[in-house]
């Protein structure tokens, strides 16, 4: 297992659990706000697609844009990635997040009835920006904007750890389950404060960005200055 000084600062359990609330915080936004959709995963989206072309119901193109926007944002990210990682990984990811704050900054400025199509854009490219960007924790492979892959690791470890008794896999499978737990506080946080100030509620998610940003920071300044 590796020491805490050991582990990059861009897989540490504070920036991965910053980035899982914001995972679950956006899929109850666009659902309450923006048309009853999850926007934060591709796999429905894909499936109405297909349904769409089915039916030619006239919404195929709809969900298409989703998917596209998801696109970009893996094309973003490694575009980042390749200009910055000469520095060092944690370099590029604090620019990726700070450009997901700004995203999602604007959107509570946009016009409150054309925007359900532009929101449920902006929200799947922010969630490949991040999905890209943050791969792993404590070197185990993780997903801060869904919880189906969390889930299976985590019961897979629990199963591991009660059939050989292995302590370390009860810590690996407890390590998970906090990410999904916090999802889910996430998810629950962004309906309350939904019902207080509304669309404005996002700006949480844009404010946890800028604070994950100056978590990354100081690794970047530091091997700068070697």
């Amino acid at each position: 297992m590796k020491s805490h000084s050991n582990i990059p600062i861009q897989e540490r359990m504070r920036v991965t659990l910053c980035l899982s609330f914001i995972g679950g915080f956006l899929e109850t936004y666009t659902y309450c706000l923006h048309g009853g959709v999850f926007a934060n995963a591709q796999t429905g989206n894909l499936v109405l697609l297909a349904l769409s072309i089915m039916q030619k119901n006239g919404k195929a193109g709809y969900y298409l844009v989703s998917v596209c926007a998801f696109i970009l944002g893996v094309f973003i990210s490694e575009s980042l990635c390749k200009k910055l990682s000469n520095k060092n990984k944690s370099s590029w990811l604090s620019v990726l997040v700070l450009v997901e704050a700004v995203i999602l900054g604007i959107i509570p400025f946009l016009p409150t009835s054309p925007t359900n199509l532009v929101v449920n854009i902006l929200v799947p490219l922010v969630c490949s920006l991040q999905f890209n960007g943050f791969q792993r924790t404590h070197g185990l492979v993780c997903n801060t904007v869904l919880c189906t892959a969390n889930l299976r690791n985590a019961s897979q470890h629990l199963y591991h750890a009660l059939a050989n008794r292995d302590f370390e896999k009860v810590r690996t499978s407890a390590k998970y389950f906090v990410m999904i737990g916090i999802f889910v506080i996430g998810a629950s946080v962004s309906f309350a404060t939904i019902h207080l100030i509304g669309k404005y509620s996002i700006w949480i998610c844009s404010i946890l960005l800028i604070i994950v940003h100056f978590i990354l920071n100081p690794l970047k300044k530091g091997i700068e200055s070697k």
